[in-house]
């Protein structure tokens, strides 16, 4: 269908040469164009991934190395300062002296935010770097002309207290504050951690006074079991990727990610923080609850670092559901908290214990919790499910567990329900529920049981997959609390009172936002995993060390990114090895080669649109020639063949078209005129072959002609009113003419010459009166049979028989010179001759022979229906049935034609008295017909020649001579209105050369005068035009043409005024 029309639109849309010379033109600049372009795009595109290559290169090994200085200094630092026993060995209470050491090596590293010292009773003395980081100010309260910051934790009459000091550069003192603590170094992860050998490194966590997220160094002294600590905020690294993607003019959108193998985000450039939430604004409090909130200016909230989504941290900071819970309530209440974190919860569980933490969570309901203090109103139910492995059976009921080993979170107030209640069951107590997940998704046990939310948002979250969710069967379910709370210490009722309030207080919007965003109970979308890396194709690149050092491109969300990752050197807790990944969308990759090949295009355009003018200009040597050749083609095409000139041109391929056109302009003329000759030729040979086809027409084809062009052009050049809108306005058009008045009557070669030829009524083949005359002899020897015989009877009668036969011939010689003369044919027939026809037609006479021998198949075809026994008697004049001859076949007219003569029944009608009554002439309807149907052979013929335009009209003018101004005429029947002065110029000259034709067989011709008679008679029945008539009378034309055809007998006077108006 399409190639259908592709082809349609080829051969029906013509461009112009100048159009197709800018074509051209813009069609190659546009080709080069796009081929530099493209060409300008690859190898842009390769050297912008190049480019990025190199820069990602070099901020991995710029990440690397700083990194690599923060362990080298750390560790350096540490192993220096411990062998100095002298400051770190001994818990001296002056601490001068290794405040100024620590002070001066934090000079020096400005990126160090902190040394401890943790001794081995408790006591704990640190000095802060306020220079490390902004956050470290913003978080102390200090002003700006503090430099450090010490703090100093110590027993003091059997009491926690902890002295902090703002110092300035020179340990000028401007502030202390001194607040009883629980802080207790020696719980810390870092403390139990060290060891004498070598330096440890802890996991981020939260740094306690800091409440900020960092990682600390430290070493046990020899023989005393203090600590020497130092501390380096997560948030240095994350602001140093981010200063790299900035000094080497990366994109914006550009992600960098430090992560272990697990996908684990140690640090990011991307800003992941727990903003307040701006729809939630501080409660109006009464007196009372004014009060309690003054008893707490900061409270201690446990912090887990893995059970996601409810409690976890990313690199140190808290996130989850019930952080984001917790913020929102302190929030409304206009607390301040700190959250504790880099702990298990076992660890978490006894600092609650020892009054350490204010708040902890999530917990379940359970006489142990219960026991452990006071248990908020719930915040969140989360429904625990068993997982198993896809191709393992669905689990409907926990008792399909037994003998199975099953996992749960080390600690977990269910392991005790579970144990107590399914004994059968072999639980395996894992630290984690990625952990829980792994050896679900392994094999290693047969099924895991956790809260639903969590399983899934850990499994988001480290692309595990082959596992399926069983819910709890309800006595199963039934027996666990789903319920999570905030656990306070019973000390705490009023806090716990105030939670609670601020608890109703949340609107629910913020809680269904709250579960949508954490907990998956939006079905249409997911919920958004932090804290590992974004798609699962960044962890499985690290099974392939090919896949190191390079540009991959990747789709992540839907998105096309070019990936880079390269390992880092071993520096992170969390993992053997770390990775630093740098995550790029092509569009920002390659957005400056774009912008540049956009810019290319536009100057590209812009340069060729103004170089259309140009290319427009330049086409003229071309387009002006071709133009001329154009004009040159329409006089060919108008036959103008003599005005055809050539041209000159300097493009040789137009000079030598100019020079074959004037030949084949010369051509065209010759092979025109050999056709016109040849046609005239075959137009005469019809013409002749007609009139020579009966000698009593001859001539009338010539004669029409020539008489129908004379009066056509007196018509032409007439200045009459009747002729004003009738000019011949070209050669052409009078052959036109002339070529239709010459085939006027081509369509009487198809006419039966004996109908043509019919000279007499009985005439067909030959003259049937001889028939008729035969049987009158046959009746005049019966006449003179019956004489004889009567006579041989009654020889005494003899002169009275003797009269009777002579009566009797001579009534026979009346009546067959009677029938013979009515054979003749004539103006009008009476109504007594043809009284006397039907009563001669009914004298008979006895034919002896039969009638039937010597007939053609044909006539025996008639014959066969009719049979007689002999003698027959046979009627002098009859008509039979075998007279009557039928059509060949059907006569249809195609409608585009436009015929409306009706045809006979029949062919031929050859009965004698039929022939013999006709009216007027010789002719009966159906020879009539026949002669007429000859028109409608001209317009069949002439209809299918191909005549060219200017010929166009010869078939209409040489097919209506024969109509009249009423409708009247054959074979169309058209009037007035439908006939062209030419059409009725020829039905006049096809008239009047019939009137005075002396060729007829069936008429005598008309003199002059009795022509102009008819002629006028016929005007005045509006079956020859006036004005034509008239324009003949005047013109003088009728006496030339009878001058040269008619005989001298024939030219008489003629009145003409009588006719003239």
């Amino acid at each position: 269908m399409i190639f259908k029309a592709l082809n349609k639109l080829k051969r029906t849309v013509r461009f112009s040469i100048r159009l197709t010379v800018v074509a051209v033109f813009v069609l190659a600049t546009s080709i080069t164009a796009i081929i530099a372009t493209s060409l300008q795009y690859y190898f842009s595109e390769k050297m912008a991934l190049e480019s990025n290559l190199l820069h990602f290169n070099m901020t991995t090994q710029s990440v690397a190395d700083y990194l690599s200085r923060i362990n080298e200094k750390s560790e350096n630092t540490l192993n220096m300062m411990v062998k100095n026993t002298s400051l770190v060995g001994n818990n001296f209470s002056d601490k001068t002296e290794l405040r100024n050491v620590l002070s001066e090596i934090m000079e020096l590293n400005p990126l160090f935010y902190a040394f401890s010292m943790g001794y081995s009773n408790g006591d704990f003395y640190e000095i802060i770097n306020l220079e490390s980081g902004k956050i470290v100010r913003e978080r102390l309260n200090t002003v700006d002309n503090d430099r450090w910051v010490v703090i100093h934790i110590k027993t003091e009459k059997g009491q926690r207290v902890e002295h902090r000091y703002y110092f300035d550069a020179d340990f000028n003192l401007r502030k202390q504050t001194n607040k009883p603590t629980f802080f207790d170094p020696r719980e810390q992860t870092w403390f139990k951690q060290a060891n004498s050998e070598q330096v440890n490194k802890t996991k981020p966590y939260l740094f306690s006074h800091l409440q900020t997220s960092g990682q600390t160094y430290s070493i046990k002294t020899k023989g005393k079991d203090h600590v020497l600590a130092l501390g380096v905020m997560v948030d240095n690294i994350s602001n140093y990727l981010l200063t790299q993607q900035q000094q080497l003019g990366m994109h914006s959108s550009a992600r960098l990610f430090i992560y272990n193998r697990e996908g684990e985000i140690v640090a990011s450039n991307q800003k992941d923080k727990v903003d307040k939430n701006k729809s939630l604004k501080q409660l109006t409090l009464s007196e009372q609850q004014q009060k309690v909130i003054a008893q707490y200016p900061t409270i201690t909230v446990s912090n887990e670092t893995n059970w996601a989504p409810m409690d976890f941290s990313v690199s140190g900071t808290p996130n989850g559901y019930s952080i984001e819970y917790i913020n929102a309530i302190v929030q409304l209440l206009g607390i301040k908290i700190n959250y504790v974190n880099g702990l298990s919860w076992q660890e978490l569980l006894n600092l609650f214990k020892n009054n350490q933490i204010d708040v902890l969570h999530p917990v379940v309901n359970t006489t142990t919790n219960n026991t452990l203090g006071m248990l908020s109103t719930p915040m969140v139910n989360l429904p625990l499910s068993i997982v198993n492995q896809q191709n393992n059976p669905p689990i409907t009921h926990i008792q399909q567990l037994a003998g199975k080993s099953v996992a749960v979170g080390e600690g977990w107030s269910i392991v005790k329900t579970l144990q107590a209640q399914f004994p059968e069951i072999n639980l395996v107590e894992v630290p984690n529920t990625k952990t829980l997940l792994t050896h679900v998704a392994n094999g290693d046990t047969y099924a895991g049981i956790d809260s639903k939310a969590v399983l899934q948002y850990i499994q988001q979250q480290f692309f595990i997959e082959g596992i399926q969710y069983n819910p709890l069967d309800e006595d199963s379910a039934a027996l666990f609390s789903n319920d999570y709370h905030l656990l306070f210490h019973n000390q705490d009722a009023q806090l716990k009172a105030l939670f609670d309030y601020a608890a109703t207080q949340l609107p629910m919007q913020f809680k269904q936002q709250l579960s949508d965003k954490w907990l998956n109970t939006n079905p249409e979308k997911k919920s958004k995993v932090v804290g590992t890396v974004p798609d699962e194709q960044l962890i499985t690149l690290l099974d392939d060390d090919s896949n190191f050092s390079k540009l991959q491109l990747v789709n992540i969300d839907g998105k096309e990114q070019y990936v880079f990752i390269k390992p880092l050197s071993d520096y992170l807790a969390l993992a053997s090895t770390g990775y630093l990944a740098i995550m790029v969308s092509k569009e920002d990759v390659l957005s400056s080669t774009r912008e540049k090949i956009k810019l290319s295009i536009i100057i590209t355009v812009a340069c060729l649109i103004m170089m259309l003018p140009v290319s427009w200009f330049f086409a003229s040597p071309i387009v002006g020639p071709i133009k001329t050749l154009v004009g040159e083609n329409n006089k060919i095409k108008n036959r103008q063949f003599k005005q055809v000139s050539t041209l000159k041109s300097h493009i040789k391929e137009i000079n030598t078209l100019a020079s074959s056109m004037v030949e084949m302009s010369k051509s065209i003329q010759q092979h025109e005129e050999s056709q016109k000759a040849l046609m005239a030729s075959f137009v005469e040979l019809i013409a002749q072959a007609i009139d020579d086809k009966s000698p009593y027409t001859a001539g009338h084809c010539e004669r029409v002609p020539e008489l129908g062009i004379k009066l056509a052009k007196a018509a032409s050049e007439s200045e009459l009113p009747a002729f004003q809108t009738f000019k011949f306005k070209s050669d052409e058009e009078i052959e036109e003419f002339s070529l239709a008045a010459w085939l006027h009557d081509c369509g009487k070669i198809t006419t039966p010459e004996h109908i043509v030829d019919k000279g007499t009524k009985l005439e067909v083949i030959y003259n049937r009166i001889h028939e008729v005359r035969t049987r009158f002899e046959v009746l005049w020897r019966d006449a003179e049979l019956d004489y004889y015989k009567s006579l041989q009877q009654t020889p005494k009668n003899q002169s009275e028989l003797a009269k009777q036969l002579a009566a009797k011939h001579q009534q026979l010689l009346d009546d067959f010179a009677f029938i013979a003369q009515c054979n003749i044919g004539g103006e009008k027939i009476t109504a007594a001759s043809l009284e006397r026809l039907t009563l001669l037609s009914n004298v008979t006479w006895v034919r002896h022979f039969d009638d039937k021998l010597g007939l053609s198949p044909v006539e025996m075809y008639r014959y066969a229906q009719t049979s007689d026994t002999l003698p027959a008697t046979e009627k002098l004049l009859s008509d039979k049935p075998w007279h009557l001859i039928p059509h060949d076949k059907p006569i249809e007219y195609d409608e585009r034609l436009g015929i409306k003569i009706a045809p006979c029944k029949y062919k031929y009608n050859l009965g004698e008295l039929y022939n013999l009554t006709v009216s007027r002439g010789t002719l009966t309807k159906e020879d009539r017909f026949k002669i007429n149907e000859h028109m409608i052979s001209t317009i069949r013929m002439l209809d299918t020649l191909p005549f060219p335009k200017e010929l166009e009209r010869v078939p209409r003018y040489a097919s209506t001579h024969h109509e009249t101004l009423i409708g009247t005429g054959y074979p169309r029947k058209l009037n007035a209105d439908d006939l062209s002065i030419p059409e009725r110029v020829l039905v006049l000259a096809d008239i009047f050369e019939a009137l005075t034709a002396a060729d007829r067989p069936y008429k005598k011709a008309k003199t002059l005068s009795e022509s102009m008679s008819i002629l006028a008679k016929m005007v005045a029945d509006h079956h020859v035009d006036k004005a034509v008539f008239e324009l003949f009378l005047s013109s003088g034309i009728y006496l030339d043409y009878a001058k040269r055809y008619l005989s001298a007998e024939q030219i008489d006077e003629v009145d003409i005024s009588q006719y003239l108006s």
